[in-house]
């Protein structure tokens, strides 16, 4: 029988699940995110996370599983997002990092993006909201790992 014409193909989500790194800082937004990658969208595509508070924590982590992505609260218990950067930066393929605030007067984008940070999530945030930015830093992530791996 041949194929129809004029239909897409919805592609189904890869087998293999995409974990991203989350250094929340903080309960409240370690709990935000926890609500966020209980939507359906997350469960579809097979993100997971992995949480953890701390700098410290979050390079220990990364010693034993590297990820793609690192979403990461701009202020930590023991540092900052830009400490997370500078850590990730000696990794063979280091991490996107993407950072979240609440602005109070002060933008961190422009920070962030000149500093090497992928991007910025602005809170308050919805789910689309998230799944757009990891996503996006995925695919950049996975497009820069392959042209490293062709040189």
């Amino acid at each position: 029988m041949p194929a129809r014409r004029g239909r897409k193909k919805l592609m189904a989500p890869e087998i293999r699940p995409k974990k991203i790194l989350v250094v929340s800082g903080s309960e409240e937004f370690g709990r935000c995110l926890q609500m966020i990658f209980c939507h359906p969208i997350f469960r579809y595509f097979q993100w997971t996370m992995r949480q953890v508070q701390t700098c410290r924590a979050a390079f220990k982590f990364l010693n034993k599983h590297p990820v793609p992505v690192i979403l990461s609260w701009n202020h930590l218990p023991d540092g900052t997002w830009k400490d997370v950067l500078h850590q990730t930066a000696l990794m063979v393929h280091p991490p996107l990092l993407i950072v979240s605030y609440q602005p109070v007067g002060r933008y961190l984008w422009s920070e962030v993006l000149s500093l090497g940070g992928y991007d910025v999530l602005v809170k308050p945030f919805g789910p689309q909201d998230v799944f757009r930015q990891i996503t996006l830093a995925w695919e950049h992530w996975k497009e820069r790992s392959r042209s490293r791996s062709s040189e």
